[in-house]
């Protein structure tokens, strides 16, 4: 039975996980270095695509190791952290990655992770520590003879001195990391350097804008990036770098620098369409025109920039309506699809667990019926042992009582020899009358009517020892009553068990222990016969009563035994009348 529910919970598992694995996008694991190549990639652009492949990653991947894969996995753990704006711990993730590293000896990786750690000490304003790091990104770089190292440590020691309002030294710096980046082929690291320095003094600039010192030094960045780029420089740099300048000047009254980079924008914006950069360009031409007193111009640029303005906006909302419209249609397809596949899994399982409902309910009444059925079966052997042995008893030996005692009286009254014929016949007659006692009181127990399970199995134990050379050594734990119909199956199950020493097992010694509670009941009987074979095939009807009767007790029966090591027989049973519908059935379990 316990196998059957085994494989039933199984079927039904492996269903579930079907049903669920089948509305779940289908994941391919890969390769770990292939994942953290893809969140790398994707780190800067797509973060949320990028923690997705990092995530699949990590569940590959054993980050107790000490490999060039797992100083990685830390690496961009700390790139995605800090684009996170999680800086505190982007920074312990880097520390982990050049750890490995340098165990390792992948000087260029650790380069890389001071270099990370250096930009979030800039991000934090922990300048001194920003300037530890460049100084150790610059001593490996050159050890190595890595030219893109040594650029973006010296980078780092420049936005530290700006900081430290060391202008000249930081420009020293900027010009030197310039000066590599202009001998090296251009990437995404170098644009970065080269933007990132006057982005510090913008910042700089704004936090303090009263300060023309500042406003200075980001023009004097400003135009030293222009020229370190030259013509390798994107449009949308320039024009960025010339709005930025323009706007420097008309802050500080320099009108006359400010129109030489807004003459050059005209130009620019002529084929540049960037909306963003074109309204920042028609309000600084506004104001500059404002400035210098030509209000026209400057009433003409306002116009232009509410008006670009307003077409931008209705533009971006009959975009973005048209988004909603779009993307209403395509949940409601989505939402109808789900729903559809909601509703057959739901009758899916609905019809599971209806079916499995059924085959419980089936074997359950099954189970009932064939208990019902035992039981009955024992009860009509019952009532046949009592009728026969009231027949015995009252009817036979009635009669052969009778019998003995009119042999007595011819014995009394006869001569010699038949007195003697007659008090032999008496004997016999005895004899006979004893036998019918026994059989009628081992087919039913008149102790076990009257007085209890105890008192039947000391007369059937005294009776077995005085009529056998079998010793019976007996304990009883006697703390619950049991109800007559359980003292009854385990009166039969130690009577049939008896049988079966006496008749096969060849035995000098039984050893009998019986325990009852309120919670478990247990028996057990063992002999030192000569054992069975429990791998034998077929069972006697001694053993299939007894394992019948242990399924009325709602027991469970344990029997060990080996050819030549005697048998022992273990009953476990609740106490008390069980109802057929509870029971189950019971097991035999061989050692």
């Amino acid at each position: 039975m316990k196998l059957k529910l085994f494989l039933l919970w199984y079927l039904f598992s492996c269903f579930s996980f079907q049903i669920l694995k089948s509305q779940n996008i289908n994941v391919n694991h890969g390769d770990v270095v292939n994942l953290l190549n893809k969140a790398e990639a994707l780190a800067n652009t797509n973060l949320d695509s990028s923690w997705y492949y990092f995530s699949r990653a990590e569940r590959l991947i054993s980050i107790e190791d000490r490999s060039e894969e797992v100083g990685k996995f830390h690496k961009i753990k700390g790139i995605l952290l800090r684009n996170d704006n999680r800086r505190v711990e982007a920074i312990d993730a880097y520390l982990q990655a050049a750890k490995i590293f340098d165990e390792l000896g992948r000087s260029r990786e650790l380069i890389h992770c001071y270099s990370g750690i250096a930009y979030l000490y800039q991000l934090e304003r922990l300048f001194e520590n920003l300037k530890e790091y460049a100084e150790m990104m610059i001593a490996l770089s050159e050890t190595i003879n890595y030219r893109q190292g040594v650029a973006d440590g010296l980078h780092f020691l420049g936005t530290y001195y700006f900081y430290d309002k060391a202008f000249e030294l930081s420009r020293k710096y900027f010009l030197r990391s310039y000066s590599i980046n202009g001998g090296l082929k251009r990437n995404s690291s170098q644009l970065s350097n080269v933007q990132g320095a006057y982005r510090a003094f913008v910042q700089l600039r704004d936090s303090f804008p009263d300060n023309r010192d500042y406003a200075d030094s980001v023009n004097e960045m400003l135009r030293l990036s222009l020229e370190l780029q030259g013509p390798r420089s994107s449009q949308i740099t320039r024009v960025n770098t010339y709005l930025i300048l323009a706007s420097n000047f008309i802050d500080n009254g320099r009108l006359d620098s400010a129109k030489t980079y807004m003459t050059q924008l005209d130009t620019m914006f002529q084929s540049f369409k960037g909306l963003d950069f074109k309204l920042n360009y028609y309000d600084l031409s506004s104001r500059l025109y404002e400035l210098t007193g030509d209000f026209k111009k400057a009433l003409a640029f306002k116009i232009l920039h509410y008006d670009s303005a307003t077409t931008h906006i209705d533009a971006k909302k009959t975009l973005e309506l048209q988004e909603l419209e779009e993307q209403y249609v395509r949940d409601k397809k989505v939402l109808a699809a789900n729903s559809q596949r909601d509703l057959f899994v739901f009758i899916g399982t609905g019809l599971l667990l209806i079916l499995v409902f059924i085959y419980f309910w089936f074997q359950n009444k099954l189970q009932k019926r064939k208990l019902e059925n035992i039981q009955a079966v024992l009860k009509s052997q019952e009532d046949e042992r009592k009728r026969i042995a009231r027949d015995l008893h009252d009817s036979l030996g009635m009669m052969l009582t009778a019998a003995q005692r009119q042999f007595e009286i011819a014995s009394l009254e006869g001569n010699s020899e038949t007195s003697e014929a007659f008090t032999k016949a008496n004997n016999i007659m005895t004899d006979a009358n004893t036998e019918v006692r026994k059989v009628a009181h081992s087919m039913m127990s008149i102790s076990l009517e009257r007085f209890g399970l105890k008192e039947a199995l000391e007369d059937l134990f005294q009776e077995i020892e005085s009529s056998t050379e079998i010793s019976i050594n007996r304990s009883y734990h006697l703390e619950f009553d049991l109800s007559k119909e359980d003292q009854r199956e385990v009166f039969r199950v130690v009577q049939e068990l008896v049988n079966n020493t006496i008749k096969h097992a060849g035995a000098s010694e039984i050893t009998f222990e019986l325990n009852t509670a309120s919670k478990q009941c247990t028996m057990s009987f063992q002999d030192n016969g000569k054992g069975f074979d429990l791998n034998k095939k077929g069972l006697g009807i001694g053993f299939k009563n007894i394992y019948s009767r242990t399924d009325i007790l709602k027991g469970k029966l344990k029997v060990q035994s080996k050819l030549g090591e005697g048998s022992i027989f273990h009953l476990v049973f609740p106490p008390g009348k069980a109802k057929p519908s509870d029971l189950q059935p019971a097991t035999l379990s061989a050692s």
